[in-house]
């Protein structure tokens, strides 16, 4: 048995008209490319406005005989797409530009590995690597932040204190960006079509739980699709299938941190070396969990408060995927 293939825009279109209804991540990626103001708290309405738009655009372009279509069929395509749901011309050739390039386009399964520092999420990230590749499949893998890239050295001086302003103290939608902008660095110009698997250790949801933690103490959904927007659709991030949350106390993240070596920071740095925070981050990331559907929570102590070994979480994170279908 194999994975289960991530729709193309042709198939999700023809499994909506046939009265299929779409996953919460096949909403998401209809939301990206509508460019909706939510991609994670949407609004009923918002969802359906999104969905209509991405049917009639789907049937329109299959009674034209699907792709290619001549210049002057995507032109009157585009036209009627903005008559038909009072768009700008400019908006409606946007869309219709990127629903044709998506048409017939497959995408690889795409996996957040989260958790706190210290949790073990790089061993787990790795190791997921490596038996994916051991089964033959063809894998990517990035782990985030780049500290070697420019905005990854600018990161890693910002947490380990060494400039004027730290992490802690730089505003949050300042230190968002950083974040973002090392990941879409990293990521254009690759090309994940030639992958079936790509790996994320550390993606956008670090940026939703970290920040949302310094600013607001919990979860605000209005600063949470800040955000998603920020790096989902200005940046144009590819949405994971999945966020595999690796959960640990923060005092035992703390002491495996100190056993690392790292070229950044010598011991924690400013967001691990404060306790209220990272308690405040494993709180979020547990009630994020409860609000999207594609993160799930794996236990990684086991009852004496010990770390499980890196065997038996690695068999968890398989028997995930394997039950959301991603794995076989």
């Amino acid at each position: 048995m194999g994975v289960s293939v991530r729709k193309t825009f042709a198939q999700l279109g023809e499994s909506c008209v046939n009265g299929q209804i779409p996953t919460d991540f096949e909403h998401r990626t209809v939301l990206q490319w509508f460019h909706s103001p939510s991609l994670y708290f949407p609004s009923d309405r918002d969802k359906k406005q999104a969905l209509d738009a991405f049917i009639w655009l789907y049937q329109k372009v299959s009674g034209l005989g699907g792709i290619p279509l001549s210049p002057e069929a995507r032109r009157e395509c585009s036209t009627q797409f903005a008559a038909a749901f009072s768009l700008t011309e400019e908006t409606a050739e946007r869309l219709t530009g990127g629903f044709l390039d998506r048409f017939d386009g497959r995408r690889p399964v795409m996996i957040g590995v989260e958790g706190l520092d210290g949790s073990g999420k790089t061993v787990q990230a790795h190791q997921l690597c490596a038996a994916l590749r051991q089964r033959g499949k063809r894998v990517l893998i990035i782990d985030f932040p780049q500290y070697e890239s420019f905005f990854g050295r600018e990161i890693g001086e910002l947490l380990a204190g060494k400039s004027k302003v730290t992490a802690m103290e730089l505003d949050e939608k300042s230190m968002c960006l950083w974040y973002a902008l090392d990941r879409w660095k990293a990521v254009s110009g690759l090309e994940m079509e030639r992958y079936e698997y790509v790996i994320f250790n550390r993606y956008t949801l670090s940026n939703v739980v970290y920040q949302s933690a310094r600013k607001y103490h919990g979860l605000d959904r209005k600063f949470a699709d800040w955000i998603f927007e920020l790096e989902h659709i200005q940046l144009g991030l590819p949405i994971p299938d999945i966020y595999l949350y690796l959960d640990a106390q923060t005092d035992f993240c703390q002491d495996n941190v100190l056993k690392k070596d790292r070229q950044y920071v010598d011991g924690l740095d400013v967001y691990e070396g404060s306790e209220n925070l990272l308690l405040c981050c494993r709180g979020l990331y547990r009630e994020l969990y409860r609000e999207i559907g594609e993160i799930s929570v794996l236990e990684c102590l086991d009852e004496s408060g010990a770390l499980k070994s890196v065997e038996e979480i690695g068999t968890m994170v398989l028997q995930c995927l394997r039950d959301r279908g991603l794995y076989a």
